[in-house]
């Protein structure tokens, strides 16, 4: 099966008139699906095909399904700055993203397991008295 370079099919041909077709278009012919059967091919610009595959890939990886957001509290953190970063990683929690919080030397990941199994409430907590151990 063969299709053209907008995506109609061009129907089922031999591969040396597919590769005359795509000789006189001055493009390339690529296998898309090469276990059909027929096998699938398109007429396309090879470099701009490369591209667009590489896009997709690079889009596919740079959006995965949660993030992971990272909160430091300082030893000495002034209580306003404490609530704004909890306030700030209820938020990243609303949105779907996983929080890693602690301090300088201890870290925990609330709303999944971890060391300690905390939750998001348990991490504050450990966090302001603890140190999240």
């Amino acid at each position: 099966m063969i299709m053209g370079t907008t995506g109609e099919q061009l129907g089922v041909m031999k591969l040396s008139d597919a590769l005359r077709k795509a000789q006189s278009l001055e493009l390339d012919l690529v296998e898309i699906a090469p276990t059909a059967n027929p096998p699938v091919c398109k007429i396309v610009d090879f470099g701009k095909y490369r591209y667009d595959i590489a896009k997709q890939e690079k889009d596919r990886k740079s959006s995965p399904a949660a993030k992971l957001k990272e909160i430091k509290f300082r030893v000495n953190i002034d209580e306003h700055d404490y609530l704004t970063k909890i306030r700030h990683g209820e938020e990243f929690l609303d949105r779907g993203n996983k929080v890693r919080s602690g301090t300088a030397k201890n870290f925990s990941i609330a709303g999944t397991k971890c060391g300690c199994n905390c939750n998001f409430e348990d991490a504050k907590w450990r966090t302001r008295n603890l140190g999240c151990s």
